[in-house]
């Protein structure tokens, strides 16, 4: 706890070894509306720039280009699963959220995935 009152909560996730995502998430307390949120990657160096490198030219090493297919893939994961929290979050600061509407009550589904997105979308208003 600060001593003007704000909330920091370090959040460290581990991919591979040396490797790491960190979140920070930065709030008064108790939390109100604002809630402040970086995340940022750790790694060498050879890791970093293959992740980030613009030229998206296929790597020689197979494993290589493994290890970068699967750090986005679970990049892609994380900033689902953070968009759904958002959701969750969502429903308990608006009142009419907690109605459930007769649409959901007959079976017809809160999220759905689109083929136009891999993200989840709320189907229901």
């Amino acid at each position: 706890m600060g001593a003007d009152g704000s909330i920091e909560i370090v959040l460290v996730l581990p991919w591979k070894f040396s490797i790491q995502l960190e979140y920070v998430i930065l709030t008064s307390w108790p939390p109100q509306s604002k809630v402040f949120c970086t995340v940022s990657l750790e790694g060498p160096y050879d890791f970093l720039h293959d992740v980030t490198c613009l030229a998206r030219t296929p790597f020689q090493s197979y494993y290589r280009q493994l290890m970068v297919n699967r750090f986005w893939a679970n990049r892609k994961n994380l900033a689902e699963s953070d968009e759904l929290l958002v959701h969750f979050y969502s429903f308990a600061t608006n009142s009419d959220y907690h109605n459930i509407p007769d649409s959901l009550r007959n079976g017809v589904p809160l999220f759905h995935i689109s083929t136009n997105t891999s993200s989840p979308v709320i189907q229901s208003s």
